[in-house]
């Protein structure tokens, strides 16, 4: 078993501690994509030099 495989598994026992069996089913899928997004980011290298974005810049004002 992978880290990840293990991380979603963790996942998914806590969400049926939390909220039951048949609702931690329901909602597996999410609970399987949402454990990835977090696994890839959270294992995700940054270069020393990249800092954090602080300000959007995607909609900067005309003359800025």
């Amino acid at each position: 078993m992978s880290d990840l495989e293990e991380y979603t598994q963790m996942m998914q026992e806590t969400a049926r501690a939390i909220w039951g069996e048949e609702r931690a089913e329901e909602m597996s899928a999410h609970i399987e994509a949402m454990s990835k997004a977090v696994w890839v980011v959270g294992n995700t290298v940054l270069d020393p030099g990249t800092e954090p974005v602080t300000r959007l810049n995607h909609r900067r004002e005309a003359g800025s």
